[in-house]
């Protein structure tokens, strides 16, 4: 009885912890919103024209409280009047809303080729 022969495997699959490929894979989740930093990789990744930054909506979820303001592909770029450029900074932004009635989104949206600017107001 000696065991079967075989190495013992853990069966964990190691992911590099390097933080430059971080932010592509790093979407963060607020509002039921899916946001991803958009790089030039990503945007290239998305279909994206690679001169728009921000954060790009990946996903919105059917039961989130502003699925009617969000499309996915959707890129935020400002939050309240401040600039964003990264999903983090938009995460935070829309977590940090507590002394606002409403808070102003501007965003992209890519439609037909053409970007187009948009303001939303969340309630």
């Amino acid at each position: 009885g000696l065991g079967n022969g075989r190495p013992k495997e853990d069966g964990l699959i190691r992911r590099p912890t390097r933080p430059e490929n971080a932010a592509a894979a790093g979407a963060v989740s607020v509002l039921g919103l899916e946001l991803a930093t958009l790089d030039p990789a990503t945007a290239r990744k998305l279909g994206l024209p690679e001169t728009i930054v921000g954060a790009v909506v990946l996903k919105v979820e059917p039961d989130s409280p502003v699925s009617s303001y969000f499309k996915p592909l959707d890129v935020i770029n400002a939050v309240g009047g401040k600039e964003v450029l990264t999903a983090d900074t938009a995460e935070s932004a829309l977590n940090n809303r507590s002394n606002v009635d409403h808070l102003e989104i501007g965003l992209s949206r890519v439609n037909e080729g053409m970007i187009h600017a948009l303001k939303v107001r969340l309630p």
